[in-house]
């Protein structure tokens, strides 16, 4: 039973194409005046007519954007009349013919000529909440009840590729970053529980997951913290509350959890393995999201048949070129049916000449020159002689390049037909399989097995010898059969016939009329709401009346001025023209031969095959040509904007983008200023726990325990403004402190006398006075050591152990207030710290403008990340004001300009400005760079880091992730809190305030799903995290989190609280995979830098290994000042080559820092492993970039000795679309082939629509089905063609009236005779009509009456209502007994069709004899008109019921 189930579905789904004897779509008909076409015509232009008299194509702009928006983007439009006229071999009357052109159907979205929305109420009937919502919901994706955790991405792709493309881009970063996130969870775990290298002031919670909380910071250990540490050791003095210190102070290990330690070294080849293993995951994240880009752009362009896929946007066209000059000069230029002519690049041979000259004069001054002018060098030749030589060489190679090619000519190729080139590929891939079979059964020969082997598609093994085509993967049933336009339905136009072109659309210089008109409307719309609002008034008032004149006024104004900027010569003039082809293949090799016409240099050097020939250009008319746009993107308004115009354009809106990142950098770089200042105003760390502590107690060896008290009672002995602050206990400042422990310079020990430093032995003071003054900034003091110092050659000292180091007098209260408030904030908090701090009794006298300078910092640093979030937003909104002003020519360019400067801008902002502002070069690197003087003035790269050092990642590093964690839900937050709250409270609060359908359509209305900003936002997250992850790994986790949550929330905003998007095409997933090899590179390779700070993470062996053996100079000056360790000697190359490399670095040493400081720390080796896997995918990248598809064969063939399915297969054919104006066959798509698989038939939603199989069920064919929107009466049953198939899914062709957008310009352009309707499409008479049937009938041999086909002739001569003349053979169709019901039942209903059709033709012919109407006719024309929108309503009904239960 299941078996002959699926039998029934399979063959109904296979059905042939109808007989033509039985398709009412090509039945012939005879007799000059059949009154059953007229009927036919009169029913077809029914709906069409019913709505689109003058009045209406008059009518307000308010009526007509109601209209658009009631309609706009329905997930089933309003069903439509089809201009396809039905078949008939007699020539139709002028009147019909008339009729059927002037009311040709459009795309079933264009609104304009469609039937007003059934749902939408009269204009004069009060607002409708209910109509409003059903718009809404029909602009949504299925009506915005698909289900969140049903909707597959393939289903989310049918809005379009690139919205299918984010969605997979975001669930790969989120999976990739996972990942990398789990290899840096020991890094964190070593970062978090370590302690010894922060204090707890400083110890939030991102500096303590980063670098600086790993290894060991002795400028804050005391020696109590220290393993081993004894009570009593210093000064013999105790304390009851000691703790036993357990930080190994001899750097060796460091703490873990608990008790735990563990090595340094394994701390840093633990962390470098995890860093290692995120970096080639990063890699092959790049690698998945690359294919997957490709494979699914290609899968879609080979499965979907749009209009870009056969147009090319042509210009530097002449002003009065014709459609006509430009469809006979592409069409035989692309001529598929014989052997074309082609030039390389589509260059003369002096152009082409001129390019390679100067790319190999580039080539060889970038990489030879240098080569040659060092081994002159090395002989002994002068620099500049040398220099010389090197240039001259280059610019020899370039005219002997040149020379050759433009005394030996352009080489002229005669490329094959379509079906020539799959010839070829079927023999290369013949060829291919058959090698490979071989080798596979030599392999099995040798391992004694088998040697039949199974190829690509063979189900079962055979052998090289026995292998047929099919075996080997070849299937001669796919070969192209491009064929010229046979038929001219999309056109009307009969010049097409036998042309490889199907349409020409000129372009004209209307743009500015169509912007001026796009601007005037919000005043119209100002004047409308006002109008309807004082027309609800009952007694309109003198006051209200003079309100609505003053309103009328300004309208007039703005439409009279909207008048002045109209050009009578619009409609003369064409600066461009869309060209559609008839075969893809035609496009294909169009954009090929004109790649290189986009630069006004290269089109000097068109050959003149390819230029437009012109009576008055000696030489014709080089043409630019672009590809074309998807039809719905095109921005007609902005077409006349020339490239020199735009490029001003966009000059000036990098300079505005360049203003406000010169703000953002000025502003944090104000905060770092005023930040800084309040900084200097507390005391340095060291200061607090060394240098007071050792001048108080003498020695070096003073008590870790030491803590400075303010004992209050003592104040007053101090004076006025000054605080007793000193070291008691334990010592006694009324008795005298200890005497300085110093050591002579014979090893001895010594005492230094304090009464021996005055003023005249020291440049410092001492003080060691306890009384204070916490504003005395001008008292410089000195440490121990700068007395040792000062006085080693009059006592006869040692060396002082520490350098001298200064201090302030204030210091000393506000070491004070520091601990305090460490301690302070441990138990209490830092809200709570301050409160008390500032208390008088609690020490605010003392404290109080210390923790205000403290609370002054912090906030600085808090304002600099909420500077940077704020900034990225306003770039957001300013940035998309700057790319409209630009004015690109389409949708795609415009979406990629805002995308790329929105990333470029919003990662400047968030990453490097920091970064720039808080880094600081040494004087010698400024000048080695050349830099010295200009960065000096500016006063830039002078901050407060010079390294990754734990001070960087304290201050820069935790505000850089903490912004990151705002990040996180800033994005999300504004559309989520519109779609919940905002929307429905303006919904509540103005429903009732509005006097139009459009005014409440408006308040409901949705906001379009935009990617362009969503990708910038994840690149900008992507590269932040991808520079400072190495020295942050808690970026990784940041970054799986963000687009993990970036992929729910957009997904739910898509489905829920945004209208459908506009057809994204895959060019922004392009950008992304572009830039995803950058954002690698600055990993790897700021890691690496990262890891080479010895201060934090050690080298993996405790030391750093010299790169070059006999290096002394190098190893011990330039290395051993970062290790301060015993160096390891390693050679790793011969000594020959380590010799030279070592007379050649010793010889710049000291002339460039890279040599002085970037080497010793890339020969680390925690950081070599790094690095050298940097320089690896640097190296695969260049290969790829000169070599692809030759280095991807190499590497499968090495490493599907690993991996069986990384093996290279040969590149299967890609089939071209269907002829555009023949009939729709194509291949099955991937979702169609699976449902195929699982329930033998195609999809539900495609049968619908009149989807169905072949009969070898390998291709798809499309059918006219009752029901659809864009349904004829008539047709049903018929094979659709390519251009009607596209037509169901968005605009089909690039007539600027076609576009639902513009429908309210075009009814303006119209009437103001600057626009011509349908422009191209001929209104063909009778006597033409005949004229052709007959040039017709001789050239396919059908002889007789126009029409008829003579027995003797094997195939039937179909001709159709727009001079249609179609040969097709017959063939028998085996039509099953439910198709045979459904024809029966079409009939009864054609024939009620035809009794309505009847009724009407009545009518109309009654109203055209008389000129009062009759009441009765109107009586009879108003039922069947009810009667048709009653059935509609109830269809409407129907549907959204479905939707309801789906």
């Amino acid at each position: 039973t299941t078996k002959k189930k699926s039998k029934k579905r399979m063959h109904a789904d296979k059905v042939a194409d109808p007989p033509e004897e039985v398709r009412p779509d090509v039945a012939v008909t005879s007799g000059p005046g059949n009154e059953t076409e007229k009927a036919r015509h009169a029913a077809r232009g029914k709906q069409n007519n019913n709505f689109m008299n003058e009045d209406k194509r008059t009518s307000t702009p308010s009526s007509q954007t109601e209209k658009a928006a009631s309609n706009d983007e329905k997930e089933q439009p309003v069903p439509m009349t089809s201009s396809d006229p039905p078949y008939s071999s007699s020539p139709p009357s002028e009147e019909i013919v008339q009729f059927v052109v002037d009311n040709k159907e459009p795309n079933p979205n264009n609104n304009n000529n469609s039937s007003p929305p059934l749902s939408s109420p009269p204009p004069s009937a009060p607002p409708s909440l209910e109509v409003a919502q059903r718009n809404a919901k029909k602009q949504q994706f299925r009506g915005g009840k698909a289900n969140y955790w049903l909707v597959s991405l393939p289903q989310l792709g049918t809005m379009g590729v690139g919205i299918q493309l984010y969605f997979e881009i975001l669930l790969a970063l989120s999976i990739g970053f996972s990942i990398m996130a789990i290899f840096s969870v020991p890094s964190l775990l070593f970062n978090y529980f370590n302690e010894g290298a922060l204090l707890k002031l400083d110890s939030n919670i991102w500096s303590k997951l980063s670098f600086a909380n790993l290894g060991f910071n002795g400028e804050i250990l005391q020696s109590k913290d220290c393993v081993g540490y004894e009570i009593g050791t210093a000064l013999n003095v105790s304390s009851p509350d000691f703790v036993p210190g357990h930080i190994d102070c001899t750097a060796e290990t460091q703490t873990f959890v608990g008790d735990a330690s563990v090595s340094v070294s394994a701390v840093a080849a633990i962390t470098t393995l995890g860093e290692l293993l995120a970096s080639i995951t990063f890699i092959l994240t790049l690698f998945f999201i690359s294919n997957k880009v490709k494979k699914l752009s290609d899968q879609v362009d080979l499965e979907n048949a749009d209009p870009e896929d056969f147009a090319v946007f042509v210009r530097n066209v002449p002003e009065d070129v014709t459609a006509e000059e430009l469809m006979k000069h592409f069409s035989g230029l692309y001529d598929l049916s014989h052997r074309q002519k082609t030039v390389p690049d589509g260059l003369t041979a002096l152009g082409l000449g001129i390019r390679k000259g100067a790319w190999y004069f580039f080539f060889w001054l970038i990489f030879i020159s240098p080569i040659i002018s060092y081994a002159l060098d090395a002989g002994g030749m002068n620099n500049s002689v040398s220099g010389g030589v090197g240039l001259g060489s280059a610019i020899l190679i370039a005219l002997v390049i040149a020379g050759r090619i433009i005394l030996k000519g352009v080489k002229i190729v005669m490329r094959p037909t379509p079906p020539e080139e799959f010839d070829q590929w079927c023999e290369e891939k013949k060829a291919f399989e058959l090698k490979a079979m071989k080798k596979a059964e030599e392999r099995a020969k040798r391992k004694g097995g088998d040697a039949k082997v199974a190829p690509n598609l063979s189900e079962n093994p055979v052998n090289s010898s026995t292998a047929t085509d099919l075996d080997l993967g070849i299937d001669v049933s796919k070969k192209p059969d491009p064929q010229p336009v046979k038929c001219i339905t999309n056109s009307l136009n009969p010049m097409y016939l036998d042309s490889w072109v199907a349409e020409v659309t000129l372009v004209r210089p209307n743009g500015r009329v169509i912007e001026n008109y796009k601007h005037s409307q919000s005043k119209m719309k100002k004047f409308e709401k006002m109008d309807a609002k004082l027309k609800k008034m009952p007694n309109m008032t003198e006051k209200a009346k003079a309100k609505l004149a003053k309103f009328e006024e300004k309208a007039n104004k703005a439409e009279q001025k909207l008048t002045k900027s109209v050009d009578p010569t619009c409609t003369t003039k064409a600066i461009g023209a869309f060209v559609v082809f008839n075969c893809e293949d035609s496009q294909k090799r169009c954009v090929e031969e004109f790649k290189m016409s986009n630069n006004w240099f290269y089109r000097m050097f068109q050959p003149m095959h390819m230029r437009l020939p012109r009576p008055e250009k000696k030489f014709g008319v080089p043409l630019r040509v672009d590809i074309a746009t998807t039809p719905s993107l095109v921005y007609w308004e902005n077409l006349n904007v020339s490239d020199n115009e735009r490029t001003l354009r966009v000059a000036f809106t990098s300079f505005a983008t360049f203003i406000l990142l010169v703000i953002s950098f000025a502003l944090i770089y104000a905060g770092k200023i005023a930040g800084e200042v309040a900084k200097e105003m507390q005391p340095d760390l060291a200061t607090c726990s060394g240098i007071l502590p050792a001048v108080a107690s003498g020695s070096l060896d003073f008590p870790a325990w030491l803590n400075l008290t303010h004992v209050k009672e003592k104040d007053e002995g101090c004076g006025a403004g000054r605080f007793w602050v000193g070291y008691s206990p334990p010592y006694d400042y009324e008795a005298g402190l200890p005497q300085f422990e110093v050591t002579t310079d014979t090893g001895a020990a010594g005492v230094l006398a304090r009464s021996d430093i005055t003023e005249s032995t020291s440049a410092y003071g001492l003080c060691d006075d306890p009384c204070v003054d916490p504003a005395a900034d001008d008292v410089v003091c000195g440490s121990f050591s700068c007395h040792w110092k000062e006085l080693r050659a009059t006592k006869g000292l040692a060396e002082p152990p520490e350098a001298c180091k200064t201090y302030k007098e204030s210091d000393v209260a506000g070491c004070f207030c520091l601990n305090l408030l460490i301690d302070t904030v441990a138990t209490d908090g830092l809200v709570a710290a301050y409160d008390m701090l500032k208390k008088p009794e609690f020490e605010g006298d003392i404290c109080g403008e210390f923790i205000d300078n403290y609370m002054k910092a912090q906030s600085l640093g808090i304002f600099s990340i909420v500077a940077v979030v704020v900034i990225n937003v306003v770039l957001k909104a300013t940035l998309t004001g700057l790319v409209n002003f630009e004015r690109h020519a389409n949708g795609a360019s415009y979406s990629n300009a805002l995308t790329f400067k929105l990333t470029i801008s919003q990662f400047l902002n968030t990453a490097m400005i920091a970064l720039l502002v808080n880094a600081k070069l040494s004087a010698t690197h400024k000048k080695s760079i050349g830099l010295d003087s200009f960065l000096g003035e500016l006063g830039l790269l002078d901050g407060e880091h010079g390294d990754f050092t734990r001070s960087w990642y304290i201050s820069v590093g935790s505000a850089l992730t903490l912004t990151m964690v705002i990040q996180l839900v800033v994005p999300h937050i504004g559309p989520m809190v519109k779609g919940l709250i905002v929307r429905p409270l303006k919904v509540a609060l103005g429903k009732g305030k509005v006097d139009t359908q459009q005014e409440l359509n408006d308040l409901i209305l949705l906001d379009r799903f935009e990617i362009e900003t969503r990708y910038a936002v994840l690149l900008n997250y992507l590269l932040v995290c991808s520079l400072y992850a190495g020295g942050m790994p808690i970026l990784f986790s940041l970054a799986s989190i963000n687009f993990g949550l970036s992929f729910l929330m957009d997904k739910l905003a898509l489905l829920r609280y945004n209208k459908k998007p506009l057809k994204y095409d895959a060019q922004l997933a392009g950008i992304v995979s572009g830039i995803l090899p950058f954002a690698i590179l600055l990993h790897i390779f700021t890691a690496a830098y990262q890891f080479s700070t010895p201060v934090i993470i050690e080298d993996a062996q405790g030391e750093v290994q010299e790169f070059y053996d006999g290096l002394p100079d190098l190893s011990v000056e330039g290395a051993g000042e970062y290790a301060g360790g015993v160096l390891m000697q390693t050679t790793f190359v011969s000594p020959f080559v380590n010799d030279m490399a070592g007379d050649f670095v010793a010889e710049m040493r000291g002339s460039h820092f890279l040599l002085d400081d970037f080497l010793p720390r890339v020969v680390r080796s925690n950081v070599l492993p790094i690095a050298f896997l940097g320089s690896l995918f640097v190296v695969y990248l260049i290969l790829d970039r000169l070599f692809g598809q030759a280095l991807h064969i190499i590497l499968s063939n090495y490493l599907s000795k690993l991996i069986p399915s990384l093996t290279y297969k040969f590149p299967d054919y890609k089939m071209p679309q269907p002829n555009f104006t023949g009939l729709y066959s194509a291949e099955l798509s991937s979702e169609q082939k699976r449902v195929l698989r699982l329930y033998q038939k195609l999809p539900d939603e495609d049968t619908k629509l009149g989807f169905y199989l072949s009969e070898d069920s390998k291709k798809v064919h499309c059918k006219w089905v009752a029901g659809t929107p864009d349904n004829v009466e008539g047709l049903v049953g018929g094979r659709k063609k390519t251009w009607e198939v596209m037509r169901m899914k968005n605009i089909h062709n690039y007539e600027l009236s076609e576009n639902p957008e513009y429908d309210n310009c075009v009814e303006f352009m119209v009437k103001k005779e600057v626009f011509v309707r349908n422009e191209g499409r001929n209104v063909i008479g009778v006597g033409e009509w005949k004229k052709m049937l007959e040039d017709r009938a001789d050239k396919t041999g059908a002889g007789g009456a126009a029409g008829v086909a003579p027995a003797s002739v094997p195939a039937t001569t179909v001709v159709k209502l727009g001079v249609e003349v179609v040969e097709e053979k017959r063939e028998e169709v085996e039509v099953v007994p439910e198709v045979v019901e459904e024809k029966k039942e079409g009939e009864e209903v054609k024939v009620e069709e035809k009794k309505e059709d009847e009724v009407k033709v009545k009518v109309e012919d009654e109203k055209s004899t008389a000129n009062a109407p009759d009441p009765k006719v109107e009586e009879e024309v108003k039922v069947v008109e009810e009667k048709v929108v009653e059935e509609k309503v109830e269809e409407e009904k129907v549907e959204e019921e479905k939707v309801e239960e789906e």
